[in-house]
């Protein structure tokens, strides 16, 4: 690996963001923007510890916030800030912050910055040309806008949970907000899109963004197949949906197990002479992948 020059210059070196977000999703489009060269500083509270830093593991086994990997890890490159924001002053520090910064990032429960005074249309009047991004489970509005959401209630429902599991039984949770870290992606994206028509029309921008809806856009292929063919995506073990063979398979002894994933045509000539060309591989059931496929359970089987 290259070692980065200490004269280059990262492309958003001068930019301030002030991440006010709560847990992971905001720490990603801070940490993203920070990576690139961003100032980001966390804003937080006393009274309520940020969540990150009571995640194990802790440097050394000892159980304080700032020995936290999890938020060193995700609040890398980030400076930090501690303000009462239900108090006059404290207000008015985060006002002057905002009068010096070019994006906010926040997810907290839809209302509440407005509750402190601090929603978009207020902190524009400080920073006309303000960027900011609300991450929240299902957006500002709208049936579900005032749930409250970690990743673990936005994987199932996006429908991801329930395709995760072994066919034939009750899906298996995933064992990670996933919802988090992909929503945190997107909306850096979703940043950097504002921050350019920014530049060329001199307008900030306000986000709703939808963490729900961010890892929907993932599912593409199993809503497209339920709206075409009326079929609902189920959990398929180690199996894939176009490969075949593609599963795990028990071998002689205890526990013992062997992996097989054949992607192209190539690789089954290849599977058919480590396996000593078996005379059942001739059979015009598993001639192609679109007939394998078809006959899945009768060649794992084999």
């Amino acid at each position: 690996m290259t070692e980065t020059s200490q004269d280059t210059v990262l492309p958003f070196k001068g930019l301030r963001v002030l991440n006010f977000g709560w847990y992971w999703v905001c720490a990603v489009i801070a940490h993203i923007l920070a990576d690139m060269g961003a100032e980001a500083i966390k804003v937080e509270s006393w009274q309520r510890l940020e969540v990150l830093k009571s995640l194990a593991p802790f440097l050394g086994g000892i159980e304080e916030p700032d020995r936290c990997m999890w938020a060193h890890n995700l609040s890398r490159n980030n400076l930090g800030i501690t303000v009462d924001l239900g108090s006059k002053r404290g207000r008015e520090l985060i006002l002057d912050l905002v009068r010096q910064s070019d994006v906010v990032v926040e997810n907290w429960t839809p209302g509440t910055m407005k509750k402190l005074g601090l929603d978009y249309e207020t902190l524009r009047r400080v920073r006309p040309d303000l960027v900011m991004i609300s991450p929240s489970g299902a957006g500002q509005t709208g049936p579900l806008s005032h749930i409250s959401t970690y990743g673990s209630v936005l994987g199932p429902l996006a429908g991801l949970d329930g395709m995760n599991g072994y066919e034939g039984e009750r899906p298996i949770p995933f064992g990670m907000a996933l919802p988090d870290p992909i929503a945190g992606v997107f909306g850096a994206y979703a940043v950097l899109a504002a921050l350019r028509h920014r530049n060329e029309t001199g307008e900030g921008r306000y986000i709703d963004f939808s963490q729900w809806e961010a890892m929907t856009s993932t599912l593409g292929v199993p809503l497209l197949d339920y709206h075409w063919n009326r079929r609902v995506a189920s959990p398929m073990g180690n199996r894939s949906p176009i490969f075949v063979p593609h599963n795990v398979y028990p071998c002689q002894g205890e526990d013992n197990w062997l992996s097989i994933a054949v992607y192209s045509e190539e690789e089954w000539r290849g599977l058919c002479r480590a396996l000593g060309e078996p005379p059942w591989l001739d059979d015009p059931r598993f001639a192609d992948k679109f007939r394998r496929k078809h006959h899945e359970s009768v060649l794992d089987e084999r």
